[in-house]
C-alpha cells in the first residue's frame, strides 16, 4: 500500500519567518558561521557565486565573513556542504514534468515524494526529524551530517526522479535567501540529523554497492537492537498515523494519548528519541495544533508514558 506521500512535506513544512528580505548575508551570516557552517556570497536574488572559486573560498573563519558582511550585505548566502560536514537531499518540484515510468505511481508527484516512496520501500519513516529548507518552487532541502564520510554531489542517483545530492564537490543555497521568484525558508526544526543508512544506501551508486559491506553495516554490534529499533519505529508509524488522522476536536486529547504510547515505547529504544519527538510535533502543527499548545502536551505526556515504562 502507497503510503500518503503528502502528509510528511507537510509536516515539514511549518516555516519559520525569516525578519530581513533585502539584507540576507547582512542578516544572516553570522548565525550559519555560529553554526559551524563554511559559507560565501552569492550574487543577490540568485544562485552565482561572487567569490573567484565559488564555493572553494567558502569560510568559517569571522574575520572573512565579516569583510563579506560589509561588502555584499545584500548578497544571498552559499553554503559549502562538504567544507561544512553536510549531506543535502535536494528535492525538486516537478514544474509539470510527467514523471518517467519508473516512478508513475500513485501519489508521486515531485522529488519529495520520491524520497517518501524510497523510505517506504526500506521501511522507514520519512525525515522530516531534521533541519530543512523549502525552495522558491516548492522543492524541499533535507540537511544531515555525514559523520566525516563524503559523497560526490551528483543529480538523479540511482534514477530517483528529481533528487539531488549535494556533497563533496558542491554547495546549497541557504535558507532566508531571496531570489526573484520567491524565498528559501527554514522549516522549524533547527537539529541536523545524522545522515540515516537507508538514505546513504539509497545515494550510493549502484556500482559500489557491496552487497556484503552493508549486511555488515546492518548487523554490526547487537541484532537485539536492530530489532528493537524497527519494532519501535513500526509502533511509532502506527500512532503517527493515529494522531494525522485526528479529526477537529479530538486533536489535542488525541496528541496526548499519542505522545503518551510514544513515550513508553522510546524508553525500550533510547537512542531515537529525537527522531520521535520531532516527529510528534511536527505532526501536530500539520493537523493544526499551536505550537505551544503541542509543545506543552508532548512535554508531558511523552515523559509519563517514559515513566510508566520504567515503573
Amino acid at each position: 500500500m502507497m503510503i500518503n506521500t503528502k502528509a510528511p512535506t507537510d509536516q515539514a513544512g511549518a516555516l519559520a519567518q525569516t525578519n530581513n528580505q533585502t539584507l540576507p548575508f547582512a542578516t544572516h551570516a553570522r548565525t550559519y558561521q555560529k553554526r559551524g557552517f563554511c559559507i560565501f556570497p552569492l550574487v543577490p536574488n540568485a544562485k552565482t557565486p561572487l567569490t573567484p572559486n565559488g564555493f572553494k573560498n567558502a569560510s568559517n573563519d569571522a574575520a572573512v565573513i565579516n569583510e563579506w558582511i560589509k561588502r555584499y550585505p545584500n548578497s544571498n548566502i552559499g553554503i559549502a556542504t562538504e567544507a561544512s560536514g553536510l549531506i543535502v537531499i535536494d528535492c525538486d518540484a516537478s514544474k509539470g514534468k510527467t514523471p518517467p515510468k519508473e516512478w508513475a505511481l500513485p501519489g508521486v508527484t515531485d522529488g519529495a515524494d520520491v524520497l517518501a516512496t524510497v523510505a517506504e520501500r526500506y521501511g522507514v519513516i520519512y525525515p522530516s526529524y531534521t533541519y530543512s529548507v523549502k525552495t522558491p518552487n516548492g522543492g524541499w532541502h533535507y540537511y544531515f551530517t555525514d559523520s566525516g564520510r563524503t559523497t560526490k554531489s551528483c543529480a538523479k542517483v540511482n534514477g530517483m526522479w528529481l533528487i539531488d545530492v549535494r556533497s563533496r564537490g558542491g554547495y546549497i543555497v541557504a535558507g532566508g535567501r531571496v531570489l526573484e521568484s520567491g524565498m528559501y525558508e527554514s522549516g522549524i526544526v533547527e537539529d541536523i540529523a545524522p545522515l540515516p543508512l537507508w538514505i546513504r544506501q539509497a545515494i550510493t551508486p549502484k556500482s559500489l554497492l557491496v552487497s556484503h559491506t552493508i549486511r555488515t553495516s546492518i548487523t554490526t554490534t547487537t541484532t537485539r537492537t536492530t530489532k528493537s529499533q524497527r519494532y519501535v519505529e513500526a509502533s511509532v508509524r502506527s500512532e503517527i498515523a493515529r494522531l494525522q488522522s485526528a479529526g477537529v476536536g479530538t486533536r489535542n486529547d488525541t496528541l496526548n494519548a499519542v505522545a503518551f504510547a510514544c513515550g513508553r515505547l522510546v524508553a525500550q529504544c533510547p537512542s531515537i528519541h529525537s527522531f520521535v519527538w520531532h516527529e510528534l510535533t511536527h505532526t501536530a502543527l500539520a493537523i493544526g495544533l499551536s505550537e505551544q499548545e503541542a509543545a506543552r502536551t508532548i512535554q508531558s505526556a511523552y515523559m509519563a508514558g517514559m515513566e510508566s515504562a520504567r515503573v
